[in-house]
């Protein structure tokens, strides 16, 4: 397999993968899915990937990152002149007409690179924002070794993160009325 190939399917499997996630993303907010049904939903998802990346070597295609000019081989030196003896000791190369050429696809594709880098990074800095702010308001209620327990009170559901050398479970405030609830959800987090 050359380069071409392998780019080719590579960007055709990326687009399959933002293509699903877009459809589940807008079939989930349109319909308001429960989570469970979330979750078949993203497993459908995973599945027709799956389907298309067994598929797809089957059917035609056209590479994007093909060549624009075919370099014409023999055997050895002295065969190409048989081969191809109507060219007069010059090779006239076909002028291939083609949308794209190696220099606007490497810039397009380093600018794609770019530019989802550059949105995985904003949307990184927001989440660390977002913690942030959320152990900024939580009230500490224990110390276990490097583990912080944290209550706060807006927060639906118990989750647990690592940031450097401490880790943080926090809980929501709800839960510490019901001890078992407390225990259990403590002791989950704690184990991630």
């Amino acid at each position: 397999m050359n380069f071409a190939v392998t780019a080719s399917t590579y960007l055709a499997l990326n687009g399959a993968v933002i293509v699903g996630y877009i459809a589940s993303t807008l079939v989930s907010r349109l319909i308001k899915v429960r989570a469970k049904d979330e979750l078949s939903l993203a497993y459908l998802v995973l599945r027709g990937l799956l389907f298309v990346t067994m598929v797809m070597p089957c059917l035609p295609q056209t590479s994007a990152f093909e060549p624009i000019v075919k370099v014409w081989s023999a055997p050895s030196p002295r065969s190409f002149d048989r081969i191809h003896s109507g060219s007069r000791g010059t090779i006239e190369l076909p002028r291939v007409a083609s949308s794209l050429d190696a220099g606007s696809t490497i810039s397009a594709s380093a600018l794609a690179f770019v530019l989802l880098i550059s949105i995985g990074c904003g949307l990184f800095v927001r989440d660390l924002i977002r913690l942030r702010r959320i152990v900024k308001g939580s009230h500490r209620i224990r110390h276990l070794g490097g583990v912080r327990i944290l209550v706060h009170d807006r927060i639906a559901i118990p989750f647990s993160f690592a940031f450097f050398k401490w880790a943080y479970v926090i809980i929501p405030t709800r839960m510490i009325a019901v001890r078992s609830n407390y225990q259990i959800a403590l002791h989950h987090e704690i184990q991630h």
